[in-house]
């Protein structure tokens, strides 16, 4: 799907190649969704950045070895191009059957959740991981349930490797310190005990004499 054709189809184009404009009974034509890679993106941002594209397939009956693809995004479909409006039957087929998604990593490619929690995000019209990362204290109960913040946190750290990274970086040094910290305490009492108990070891017992007898007086 990385090799589709973006360029326009020629109009008249005879049907040895393309059936010509206006007379495309002999053509099987689909619209579905496509996913792109952003090699920029993806590399700027540390992880495989996905764009949203339309893809039309037009393929012969009776000649199972033509099949011609062309990519389009969902701007240009709803704005209407040549491939809508040559198969405006099909395009409002692919419409009433699809949701439209907005751009982003699809939930579908989030390896956290399973198929019935991808149905039931769709359902709440989630359809990104960029989407579930966006959440507020308002909308993420709402759509998610009781452990949306931990899937906020999930999704945010999915989309940002680099700041999650950075953030268990600190968390280690942190708690690093922490355990030096305890280690100095625990050496300061152990010193401390120490020299208590060679303080007591120090002290002299007191020599207890046997009381003096005493006299009667005549």
């Amino acid at each position: 799907m990385d090799n589709l054709a973006i360029a326009k189809l020629p109009p008249n184009t005879k049907n040895g190649t393309m059936a010509s404009f206006g007379d495309d009974t002999g053509i099987y034509a689909t619209f579905d969704d496509d996913f792109v890679k952003n090699e920029y993106k993806s590399e700027m941002e540390g992880r495989v950045v996905l764009e949203h594209f339309i893809c039309i397939e037009l393929q012969f009956p009776g000649d199972n070895t033509k099949t011609n693809k062309f990519r389009f995004t969902a701007d240009e479909g709803n704005r209407g191009n040549q491939w809508t409006h040559r198969f405006p039957r099909q395009w409002e087929a692919y419409k009433s059957s699809k949701e439209q998604t907005p751009d982003g990593t699809p939930i579908e490619m989030w390896p956290p959740l399973d198929k019935k929690r991808v149905f039931e995000l769709k359902a709440s019209k989630i359809f990104t991981v960029e989407q579930i990362a966006a959440l507020t204290d308002q909308t993420g109960p709402v759509a998610l349930g009781m452990e949306w913040r931990k899937m906020r946190d999930q999704a945010d750290a999915f989309l940002h490797p680099n700041m999650a990274t950075v953030q268990l970086s600190k968390l280690m040094r942190e708690n690093e310190d922490k355990d030096r910290r305890m280690a100095i305490l625990e050496q300061q009492i152990a010193s401390l005990q120490a020299g208590a108990r060679m303080g007591s070891h120090s002290e002299e017992p007191k020599k207890r004499g046997r009381r003096p007898k005493i006299q009667p007086t005549e």
